[in-house]
């Protein structure tokens, strides 16, 4: 894993002042340095925004410093799939903060072994394996999805999406988490999804478009 710079050298400098971590600085016209996988860009230079989207697929995540930001940046911005973080130029001193604050994400991962539990029953599973998080309307409670398993949770919705590791987890909507990678298949014509337990979720077909528009960044499609 590795920290990147794209921006005007002044402030690159004023970074690797207050920063004890390691950021290296990407020569520009862009293509100068090879960015590696799971990798954190930082970014003073706005206009570039759009080429990260290109490669977003390589970082774990993008911050942004910046003074002033036009409509046009923050509809780039949007269509990040990973975690893109929006700062203004003093905070800069908090570079160090901000680029842990996304790694610690990337630590929590598909192999991560996690206690999904409420108050009177817990199970030790792997994160990779939960096909998705959801909401029951009867209890009022969240609850995980384990093969044909359900177990209900401390967390709500919101709490989990910020724990939840962006390249694994999709927030599909209001009462949907899903693991991408347990997503078997997508049937647009009656509606669903199906894991790869079997279990079929239905979703308004908007919201299985935004799912395959994710999928396809992560797949080939043939």
């Amino acid at each position: 894993m590795s920290n990147y710079f794209i921006g005007n050298d002044n402030f690159y400098f004023l970074l690797n002042e207050v920063s004890s971590l390691s950021i290296e600085s990407v020569e520009l016209p862009w293509g100068a340095v090879e960015i590696e996988e799971e990798s954190i860009v930082i970014v003073e230079a706005l206009e570039f925004i759009e080429k990260l989207l290109e490669i977003e697929d390589k970082l774990l995540g993008v911050i942004i410093y910046t003074d002033e930001i036009k409509t046009i940046h923050l509809k780039l911005i949007k269509k990040f799939s990973i975690r893109a973080v929006l700062k203004e130029k003093e905070e800069y001193v908090y570079c160090d903060n901000h680029i842990e604050g996304l790694e610690s994400r990337f630590y929590f991962g598909e192999e991560s072994v996690v206690i999904v539990s409420d108050i009177s029953e817990e199970a030790v599973v792997k994160l990779g394996e939960i096909s998705y998080f959801s909401y029951d309307r009867i209890t009022k409670k969240s609850f995980a999805k384990h093969g044909i398993e359900s177990f209900f949770l401390r967390k709500n919705l919101g709490e989990l999406e910020e724990l939840l590791p962006e390249n694994l987890f999709f927030r599909l909507d209001r009462s949907y988490i899903i693991n991408i990678k347990q997503v078997k298949g997508i049937n647009f014509k009656e509606e669903f999804l199906i894991f790869k337990s079997d279990e079929k979720v239905y979703i308004n077909r908007g919201k299985l478009k935004s799912l395959s528009k994710k999928l396809s960044k992560k797949y080939s499609i043939l």
